[in-house]
């Protein structure tokens, strides 16, 4: 209905033990506004976001590494990939 993105991301954790599972779920704060990116794990705990789009017709041309703790997150830019030109 909008063109909103809002810039939460969730942790859900799922427990398999015998019997029913659990899961447990919690929005990690200070998150980023993006869809439509393409997200790769590169370490256990690290993740690296490149592209996507801030809203329907801008494109986010920049990359950041997202590391994950228990119940926060880090979020820092790195050196991006070189763009084409079909993609600027």
């Amino acid at each position: 209905e909008n063109n909103t993105r809002p810039p939460n991301l969730y942790k859900i954790k799922i427990d398999l033990p015998i019997g029913s599972p659990a899961v447990n779920c919690c929005v990690l704060s200070g998150g980023i506004s993006v869809s439509s990116a393409i997200v790769t794990q590169v370490k256990e705990n690290e993740f690296v976001i490149v592209g996507g789009y801030h809203s329907d017709n801008q494109k986010r041309l920049v990359c950041n590494t997202v590391n994950l703790d228990d119940n926060k997150i880090e979020i820092g830019e790195r050196e991006a990939p070189e763009w084409t030109p079909d993609i600027k």
